[in-house]
């Protein structure tokens, strides 16, 4: 697979509330194939702080990239920093 052929690369073209529907719509459906009708997931918050590791990962490896804004790359690291320290704040008043 190209890196420019992801399998949601289509979503780029629509607004992000419309991109995140259709992408959980996309993922309910793969796993409501294997069988699995109930989200199966852990708790939301501790899902979103992973998401937003990764997000965060995905990020400082386009700053070593030529073909990327490198100020807009860096304010969007900083961006994922404050979500993921938001993400850390809220998933500690979750009861354990």
């Amino acid at each position: 697979m190209s890196e420019f052929n992801t399998p949601h690369a289509d979503l780029l073209r629509l607004e992000p509330l419309p991109a995140i529907a259709e992408k959980w719509r996309r993922g309910r459906a793969r796993f409501r194939a294997e069988g699995f009708d109930d989200y199966t997931g852990g708790h939301e918050l501790f899902e979103a702080y992973e998401e937003a590791l990764d997000l965060g990962a995905y990020l400082l490896r386009a700053l070593e990239r030529t073909d990327v804004d490198r100020d807009l790359c860096e304010q969007l690291v900083r961006d994922t920093l404050n979500l993921i320290q938001g993400v850390q704040t809220a998933a500690k008043g979750v009861p354990r």
